[in-house]
């Protein structure tokens, strides 16, 4: 499962440069009724060969991007609204007034970040759509023709994924619209839930297990089949999300990478545990690097911009002692701490790097690694086999087959455990639990194991715990029945009269 490393950055340069020239030809489509455009391409001049397939559906991907070209303002919000929202971590630095209003609970349908969110997701919709619509008319290849036709199904499931764990159901837009067309009413959680279910249906048939190593990185069949899962944990089908998830494994030959921190290494990217990983790459014009490794690093480490700092509540969910050695090692991969190891350096514990006293790390790189560190070159993996096996392991427990949800908790423990100064005592297996005991190790896990990877306040959402964590960790802004889901932007509200805002807001 490892690949080669020059042919995966050969392989990103070739998608998301593709991305460039295909962005910049539908941002043409506006200005197309003001003035003649000399030198490009029109829709009718396109969507004619293999070639302009490939084009399209690789731009359909950029969307997912936490890449920084226009500032800040165009930058993937998943850090924000799955971490910074939650009990993990706190805003930190100040320049974002928009950010801490959504810590604090006391945003408004204005904020910037959820416009964001909302804007960077129909984008991608948009795209699929024009792929399923224009796609099967081009003669082509007919096995390329279906593998594209699935990512763009795979992708499309994944936005509309994106949008209703944020703000409920949502207008479905399933082919491409005029703009006077658009103006519909929003579906309801169920209806949006059946369509993205549909979506990951048709592609899991089109999608091939794995790609060569040009192709790193595109939609695979075990993705769509994770994603699938997904959604029906979301959807509390437990036993469809079990049977699901179960099948990750087998379709991909998935396993734990041995060192969990080379999951979030760059010279160990899109590795055996990596189900389903957006490509950034660093150096390029106009820039496709991660910029979390920006957003999140420290002020006085290469003049990052100090944002999502954890909280003391987040660092002492993890179990043991540092003294005798037996903490769970995953908390120093995690984040940086006062004397602990920071890319080959000591974190200091004079509070300069963090008002909190600790740093995300997950997605940082060394600065000699990375000098510009608004174009980092490390992916994000959005799912890893490790939630995979923990999504399998949640749903086996609701159902009462707590034997069974042992055994697949104990793969991600065990691994852990491994890796501990003395692992003999560290991070004992899980035994004799309860239904509700076994459900809440769970989702200990859960936390310690998918730190700072934008899942943390879904999670309490979907839990239906989501008040009572905020409360007690101190947001006593949070109100049940409102801050669940995000506030339909403003924007959109003010385009489309059909829309009907989230309650309360």
């Amino acid at each position: 499962m490892f690949r080669n490393n020059s042919k995966i950055k050969v392989m990103k340069k070739s998608i998301l440069l593709i991305c460039i020239f295909f962005i910049a030809l539908s941002a043409c489509e506006e200005s197309f009724l003001e003035k003649d455009q000399l030198g490009v391409f029109t829709e009718e001049q396109f969507y004619k060969t293999e070639e302009d397939a490939i084009y399209a559906v690789n731009a359909a991907y950029e969307h997912l991007s936490f890449r920084i070209d226009k500032g800040f303002s165009d930058v993937n919000r998943l850090w924000v609204l799955g971490d910074i929202v939650s009990d993990d971590a706190i805003t930190g630095n100040q320049t974002q007034p928009d950010v801490q209003m959504l810590d604090d609970f006391s945003t408004y349908a204005d904020n910037e970040n959820v416009e964001v969110h909302w804007q960077k997701n129909y984008d991608g919709i948009t795209q699929c759509n024009i792929v399923l619509a224009k796609i099967p008319d081009i003669e082509m290849d007919d096995a390329m023709k279906e593998r594209i036709l699935g990512e763009a199904y795979f992708l499309r499931g994944y936005y509309y994924f994106l949008l209703i764990e944020s703000f409920g159901g949502v207008p479905l837009i399933l082919e491409p619209k005029n703009a006077s067309d658009l103006k519909i009413p929003r579906a309801t959680a169920a209806e949006t839930w059946e369509s993205i279910e549909s979506d990951c249906l048709a592609a899991i048939d089109r999608l091939p297990a794995s790609y060569d190593a040009e192709n790193t990185g595109r939609a695979t069949k075990g993705a769509v089949t994770a994603l699938l899962a997904k959604v029906y944990l979301f959807q509390e089908k437990w036993q469809e999300a079990a049977n699901t998830a179960a099948l990750v494994e087998s379709i991909g030959n998935y396993a734990l990478m041995p060192n969990y921190s080379d999951n979030f290494n760059i010279s160990t990217e899109n590795n055996q545990e990596s189900v389903w990983e957006i490509q950034h790459l660093t150096g390029a014009s106009p820039r496709l690097g991660n910029a979390l490794n920006q957003i999140c690093a420290p002020q006085l480490y290469g003049g990052g911009w100090q944002f999502n700092l954890p909280t003391q509540n987040f660092v002492d969910e993890f179990e043991g002692n540092d003294d005798n050695g037996t903490r769970d090692p995953r908390l120093d991969f995690t984040i940086g701490r006062p004397g602990n190891d920071w890319f080959g350096g000591t974190y200091p514990a004079d509070g300069s790097y963090s008002e909190t006293g600790y740093s995300p790390k997950k997605y940082i790189q060394p600065t000699d690694e990375c000098p510009a560190r608004a174009d980092g070159g490390l992916n994000f993996t959005a799912i890893r086999f490790a939630e995979v096996l923990l999504w399998q392991a949640e749903a086996l427990a609701e159902l009462n087959m707590i034997t069974e949800a042992e055994i697949v908790l104990e793969r991600i423990r065990a691994r852990a455990r491994a890796q501990a100064e003395d692992p003999v005592n560290a991070l004992p297996p899980v035994t004799g639990l309860s239904k509700t005991e076994m459900i809440n190790a769970i989702r200990h896990e859960r936390r310690v194991e998918l730190g700072f990877e934008g899942k943390r306040f879904f999670d309490l959402v979907r839990w239906g715990i989501a008040n009572d964590v905020m409360i007690a960790h101190g947001k006593t802004g949070f109100e049940n029945g409102k801050h669940e889901l995000f506030p339909i932007p403003q924007r959109e509200l003010d385009l489309n009269p059909n829309l009907v805002q989230n309650p309360n807001y």
